[in-house]
């Protein structure tokens, strides 16, 4: 149990607490009703995460794609130069993080 505890981060420690909090409450009060409550919860954080999080990326590409097409020939070009630059950097950072930390 303390190897467990010591690969807690924060938002870890942060859901243990909120489901022993709603297991310990669940016990006084009767199970039913916090099992349903905790379903509701669940299904309506899904429901934000995953029916916002792909609307709001499209909106931002939309609005960045804009922005490009505003641009004269010269800088739409040096735009994109800067976006694939900046997109191989982040590609060569994860994947050095994956690498270090995540492959066996």
């Amino acid at each position: 149990m303390p190897a467990f505890i010591g690969q807690m981060g924060l938002w870890d420690f942060l859901a243990f607490g909120a489901v022993a909090w709603l297991v310990i409450r669940g016990f006084l009060r009767g199970c039913s009703g916090e099992v349903s409550g905790l379903v509701g919860l669940l299904a309506a954080a899904a429901l934000g995460y995953f029916g916002f999080a792909p609307v709001e990326r499209t909106v931002l590409a939309a609005k960045l794609l804009a922005a490009i097409g505003a641009l004269s020939a010269e800088e739409q070009a040096e735009a994109l130069e800067a976006c694939e630059q900046m997109s191989v950097a982040l590609w060569d950072a994860l994947s050095d993080i994956y690498d270090k930390h995540c492959a066996m």
